[in-house]
């Protein structure tokens, strides 16, 4: 681990690099395109990702050839994909990504008919192949980010038996080769609070995108913001305020701006986009700060904001929830 003086020191180093002159820009939302509803996606796949154009929807229930449906903007069904991996008695999938040329990438956990369990990422072809697969060991992915090297980004916690989970001693931030398996291991478990770092239940706890020179990871549960830059193998992290734990989605603008969608009961006409920006380099502890990005608030005559889904081109990608129900947005983003 790094001393505080060299942790403070490459913060500083950030900052110089990352966000200078970003306070002088706002970012503002634009002309917004209502596209398919939520209630067409079928309902026994409650996790939803958007990537590539396309939404993913998946259960995480075990089963002996679990499905993935991919639906395109207007939540019409595209194609669906069973998952089986061999000598497999059931699957279990935690993460789904898009990859570029139309794969699919999985993590999740097996079990074989003796009880034995393997946990996994899975190439799966466009076709519905399975082509490549990589074992984790005690290591379960649960987020996974599908790098435009054909790396896989991932985010989870190592597991010594069913409800026990390792507090340190392994990294949480990892990337893996199909060809090559675990390549990186940039954040340490020892650095996040609490005892559970990726829980993949119904809540959001974590979030990872894997965009430009940078990988971005924040954990709700722990309320941490970290950032990995490629280039030079630093690693950012900090804490956020106590509104980070009612955080439902993260993206990332095309001029590299983080953006963060927040339900909180508490204010539920507030804001519902963040941005997440550094506090000033002398705060020690490196805190980040969530500004509100104008025009997000919930009002009455309006579908509310429900959880941003990606960045799509110039475009953030949204549910809203409103009369009829929910329904996906595409949003102009200017933030230059």
């Amino acid at each position: 681990m790094a001393s505080n003086f060299l942790r403070a020191a490459l913060a500083a180093l950030w900052l110089v690099s990352c966000c200078a002159g970003q306070g002088n820009h706002d970012v503002r939302l634009g002309p917004e395109t209502v596209w398919g509803s939520l209630e067409d996606v079928d309902a026994q796949l409650p996790f939803h990702r958007w990537s590539q154009g396309h939404l993913l929807a998946w259960s995480k229930r075990p089963a002996s050839s679990p499905v993935v449906d991919v639906y395109d903007s207007r939540a019409q069904l595209v194609r669906s994909i069973t998952l089986a991996i061999p000598g497999a008695a059931t699957t279990s999938i935690t993460g789904v990504d898009l990859a570029k040329d139309g794969s699919l990438v999985v993590a999740g956990i097996s079990t074989q008919a003796d009880g034995a369990k393997a946990r996994y990422l899975a190439l799966v072809s466009p076709r519905g192949e399975l082509s490549r697969m990589v074992r984790t060991g005690a290591y379960l992915a649960h987020y996974v980010c599908a790098d435009e090297d054909r790396t896989v980004w991932t985010v989870g916690d190592e597991w010594t038996g069913p409800g026990r989970v390792k507090e340190s001693g392994y990294s949480v931030l990892r990337q893996y080769s199909f060809s090559a398996g675990l390549l990186r291991e940039p954040v340490d478990r020892d650095q996040i609070k609490g005892r559970v770092v990726s829980w993949g239940g119904q809540v959001y706890s974590a979030f990872l995108t894997c965009s430009g020179n940078r990988v971005r990871f924040l954990s709700v549960i722990s309320q941490q913001w970290f950032e990995y830059n490629r280039q030079t193998g630093m690693v950012t992290e900090g804490d956020l305020d106590e509104s980070a734990r009612a955080v439902t989605g993260l993206a990332v603008t095309k001029q590299g701006r983080a953006l963060v969608s927040i339900v909180e009961r508490a204010s539920p006409r507030g804001p519902r986009i963040f941005e997440v920006a550094p506090a000033e380099s002398q705060d020690r502890d490196r805190r980040f700060l969530l500004r509100p990005v104008p025009g997000t608030a919930c009002d009455a005559d309006s579908a509310c904001i429900w959880n941003l889904l990606a960045r799509e081109g110039e475009s953030l990608i949204t549910v809203r929830a409103g009369p009829d129900g929910r329904r996906l947005y595409s949003t102009v983003v200017h933030d230059n």
